[in-house]
């Protein structure tokens, strides 16, 4: 019974490695899970079973943010009044899909897919759409969207 109860525990062991995105983006999935400030964001780290989220949110009296999901399975489905935008987030060339939030601020997101089946589902919001290149530009500073992460 005990050899059984070994392999399952190797077996167990390697699946999990195996699907855990840190094994694509290690530079940016080593950092601690506190809050840490970087630029105009305060950020959040979030770790789920498969997937790290980390939500960037402007310090007040700004009210716009970032974010991405690192995962296998990002909840990314644009809507077809979305606009779509060509741009960049770090190294990456991207399609922007941008619309109007019900709460009136402008959100737009872009989906990266990795190597090994992982995906990056990157956002930004404001309520100015002027303000959405330079939280762009901000984001696009997160190690996990430059060569040397992947």
């Amino acid at each position: 019974m005990r050899p059984i109860l070994n392999s399952i525990t190797i077996l167990v062991g390697t699946v999990l490695s195996c699907c855990a995105p840190n094994s694509k983006f290690p530079a940016e999935n080593a950092q601690p899970a506190q809050a840490e400030q970087s630029g105009s964001l305060r950020w959040t780290r979030t770790d789920g079973p498969d997937f790290v989220v980390y939500q960037g949110k402007q310090i007040p009296p700004e009210s716009g943010g970032a974010g991405y999901y690192s995962g296998f399975y990002p909840s990314f489905e644009p809507d077809k009044k979305c606009t779509k935008h060509n741009g960049k987030l770090g190294d990456y060339k991207v399609v922007w899909y941008r619309f109007r939030r019900t709460d009136g601020k402008f959100h737009q997101q872009c989906l990266i897919s990795g190597s090994n089946s992982i995906k990056l589902h990157a956002w930004v919001f404001s309520n100015s759409q002027d303000e959405l290149p330079a939280l762009v530009t901000e984001l696009g500073h997160r190690q996990i969207f430059h060569s040397n992460a992947r």
